[in-house]
């Protein structure tokens, strides 16, 4: 499998993102913030990845700026999976300029659990298609969205983007790690992803809420040494 893949993260704006989670306004900014930050993090420190395009109007990547291995892209806030469409788009015009030849990932910023080890076995599995995608956990949305190079990508994200990008073209493959289709939206699924394991920053998040102990009960009054990633909370 080529080790020279592009990675899109469409990002939100964190003070508008994840509105179904059960918490305050507040709280869920700084899940978000936790959930990005970890994905990133995970993207940056992964061989199987050459370059991480962020889309996003976030002040706080914004002002993170561009490197070697990190080009943001400044784009209006994301509302609408016609909006996170046309910021997906966006990367991949990046992608076809700047890197045309290189197998391109569209992955979104709300996978606290995603680790190095099932990044690269998602991507071993995406790859052995010129198409492809992961399924999220209950098999209707998309977390992983793959093309061989950035032409290949017909991005349909939405309601059920997971049969749209199946009528596309693109080969689902749900046999992956199940921390690769842990996206976070509601507050079960950020009780799956406490169970599983989570990155330091959304741990971090997840136990400076205010309303941890009503909204995720026992799980955070216990001990959390240090954050290391991937950790638990029990």
């Amino acid at each position: 499998m080529s080790t020279d893949v592009t990675v899109v993260l469409p990002v939100k704006r964190w003070s508008n993102a994840k509105t179904r989670l059960d918490v305050s306004p507040g709280e869920r900014a700084a899940l978000a913030r936790g959930f990005c930050l970890d994905v990133l993090a995970v993207l940056r420190a992964s061989e199987a990845v050459a370059h991480v395009v962020v889309v996003t109007d976030e002040p706080v990547l914004v002002d993170l700026g561009s490197d070697a291995r990190t080009t943001v892209l400044v784009h209006g806030s994301h509302r609408g999976s016609r909006a996170l469409n046309r910021a997906v788009s966006r990367g991949l015009a990046w992608a076809r300029t700047h890197r045309p030849a290189s197998p391109v990932v569209v992955l979104p910023g709300d996978l606290p659990a995603l680790t190095g080890e099932s990044l690269t076995q998602a991507i071993h599995a995406l790859a052995m298609h010129e198409r492809s995608f992961v399924p999220d956990h209950d098999g209707e949305g998309t977390t992983l969205l793959f093309g061989r190079t950035p032409e290949m990508l017909r991005p349909a994200y939405g309601r059920r983007s997971a049969a749209a990008h199946a009528a596309s073209g693109h080969v689902p493959c749900a046999d992956v790690d199940p921390r690769a289709r842990l996206d976070v939206d509601t507050t079960d699924d950020l009780r799956r992803a406490l169970e599983v394991g989570i990155g330091p920053e959304t741990a971090t998040a997840c136990w400076t809420m205010r309303s941890a102990e009503e909204v995720l009960e026992e799980e955070l009054r216990l001990h959390c040494a240090m954050f290391s990633p991937w950790t638990t909370l029990w």
